[in-house]
């Protein structure tokens, strides 16, 4: 079966004389699939076809192709229409986080996910041709390295889902609208954990970085010879949505009217290292709520909404009431009224109401607000592609906070354990962290102390937690950009404001003093005091909001994982009564 799916790559000059070598020398060059890298030195292209002669000569007319220099065809006597389509997409969104080049492709290949007879036996043949693009100097990074990178976890070239690829065509269809009609449009698109919200956005605001720097060319999305594909093509592979934009933004420039905004500063930071890797996404601006505001904006695409900040219980008070003066706003008005004035033509929001963790986050009444105005459309993502272990997981752990918890039978596709010894899991997960070249990490809920205060003053300790005489400590600050992606994280316990928006290989989930089984009621229980539960800015008057915060929290701490989840729990009540209800053979710790 190997040798069947294996590759061959074969090296030309991209010159006409070296197509005609091609076509001399290679009886693959012509009515046959095949998958082909274009490069230079610095720049590379990346494309499929049934007739590498005729792409080549096709190329060799567009002014940004006759820059690279050289040929690389890949073949394989097994090769097929859709394996091409599929083997294309892998090498663009590799490629693009492996960095070594800059991607002329605007597209970014196939663009929604297809199955096809024998697509694990293509996919598992990806790390043999890899190997071979290794060799050959064009790129530099294992595929362990790219597949743990954000750059490739926010890729804009991903395929899409049906549903998600949607969305996307309705995002373009409101602006299109807002853009012929003069009435700005909002969208908000709800979806849970792991439904792809970020990855849809930055999709999104590439195709639309393309578009408006005029380099989306429809012409390549697929051979022009596929007109058979005309039928079944998307209004965005038609291109009548790009023309419309078009129509409208004439100027390049144009793009400095787009920004991406999001309130965790740990996710910002990270969209604004994936930005900068794409040509056409660097004129997008990355920017928190406040920074927003001072900007003339056209179109705003707001990621993990639910985290924006109202007027209570926030850091600075000062700053944000005179941010509403400025806007002429009163003086209880939130970022999200900011954003909401600010987006002149589309507003964009992506928003998970159960992912509110905070005291100051912008209530579900704002938002409900939102969805009841005329120019206001709801989309809704349902389907959860992060977890391995798919929507029965996810709705194991939302069902697990509520009065009939399900159980949860562990499969090979998911690895789920619950530990008695904290020290022993977090020994695990740095295991873990080392077979799987990082991104595993340790996580708690805010019931534990830190002795480092909000004013950075420190007491006698060197640590800021203990369980069962081990030692533990917080990751380095409040807010901290990089836990998830420095190394020396994985030493750490990260909490809720440094994980929302990521995800991990596995997560090694703590749950603390504010969270128990109660015998008695036969329930989970919750701890709201000062003592058990630390985190001042989610802890309200009324107990139940504060409750809904602690759920919120670890609903987001237990879902972040890819390949698993291990769980701690300090009551060891809770411990046992978590054991009932995961039926897994090899749940005892002792058996890891």
């Amino acid at each position: 079966m190997q040798n069947t799916f294996d590759t061959k790559i074969d090296q030309y000059d991209f010159t006409n004389d070296g197509i005609q070598v091609m076509r001399t020398k290679n009886k693959r060059s012509e009515d046959w699939p095949v998958v082909y890298i274009l490069n230079n030195k610095t720049h590379v292209y990346i494309g499929e076809t049934q007739n590498a002669v005729n792409r080549m000569s096709q190329h060799q007319k567009n002014k940004e192709r006759q820059k690279l220099t050289t040929i690389n065809l890949i073949q394989s006597d097994s090769f097929n229409k859709s394996s091409i389509l599929d083997i294309e997409n892998m090498l663009i969104t590799h490629m693009h986080a492996d960095n070594k080049f800059i991607l002329q492709n605007a597209n970014g290949g196939q663009s929604k996910l297809h199955d096809y007879y024998q697509r694990i036996h293509y996919q598992n043949s990806f790390a043999n041709l890899w190997s071979k693009l290794k060799k050959l100097h064009l790129v530099d990074k294992s595929l362990f390295e790219v597949e743990n990178s954000d750059i490739f976890k926010f890729s804009p070239f991903k395929e899409l889902t049906n549903e998600q690829y949607q969305v996307v065509e309705d995002l373009l269809k409101e602006l299109v609208i807002a853009l012929k009609t003069g009435e700005r449009r909002t969208v908000v698109v709800k979806g849970g954990a792991g439904t792809g919200k970020s990855l849809i956005a930055i999709y999104f605001l590439n195709v639309l970085a393309n578009i408006l720097k005029g380099n989306y060319d429809t012409s390549e999305l697929t051979d022009a010879s596929d007109e058979e594909q005309d039928e079944d093509a998307s209004l965005l592979k038609r291109g009548d949505l790009i023309k419309a934009i078009k129509d409208v933004y004439k100027d390049k420039n144009d793009i400095k009217k787009v920004a991406f905004v999001s309130s965790v500063p740990s996710f910002s930071s990270t969209m604004k290292k994936v930005t900068r890797t794409i040509n056409d996404l660097r004129g997008v601006k990355v920017l928190n709520p406040s920074n927003a505001t001072k900007e003339d904006l056209d179109i705003i695409v707001v990621d993990e909404a639910h985290r924006l900040k109202r007027y209570k219980h926030i850091t600075n008070y000062k700053a944000h009431k005179k941010r509403n003066e400025m806007l002429g706003l009163d003086k209880d008005a939130t970022e999200l009224d900011w954003l909401d004035k600010k987006a002149n033509k589309l507003l964009v929001i992506f928003y998970d109401d159960g992912q509110s963790v905070k005291q100051s986050d912008v209530l579900k009444s704002d938002f409900d607000c939102l969805l009841k105005r005329n120019n206001t459309t709801k989309l809704e993502l349902t389907a959860q592609l992060r977890v391995k272990g798919g929507n029965e997981y996810i709705d194991f752990v939302h069902s697990l906070f509520s009065t009939c918890p399900k159980e949860y039978t562990v499969t090979e596709g998911y690895d789920l354990k619950v530990f008695d010894d904290c020290f022993e899991m977090f020994n695990i997960i740095k295991q873990k962290n080392k077979e799987h070249n990082g991104l595993c990490r340790m996580l708690s809920g805010y019931s534990f102390p830190w002795r480092k205060t909000m004013r950075g003053a420190d007491d006698d300790r060197d640590y800021d937690f203990e369980i069962d005489g081990h030692k533990y400590n917080w990751n380095n600050s409040y807010n901290d950009p990089t836990f998830i992606t420095n190394e020396d994280s994985v030493e750490t316990i990260g909490c809720i404001y440094t994980a929302q928006g990521h995800d991990l290989n596995y997560a090694g989930v703590i749950l603390g003093r504010d969270i128990y089984y109660n015998k008695n009621t036969k329930q989970i229980e919750y701890r709201t005091d000062k003592e058990h539960f630390c985190d001042y800015y989610a802890r309200s008057k009324n107990e139940n909001i504060t409750i809904t915060n602690i759920i919120n929290a670890y609903l987001v701490l237990l879902t972040r994982g890819i390949y698993g989840t291990y769980i701690y729990a300090y009551d060891k009540d809770l411990r046992e009564y978590l054991k009932t209800l995961i039926k897994n053979p090899k749940n005892q710790s002792s058996e890891n």
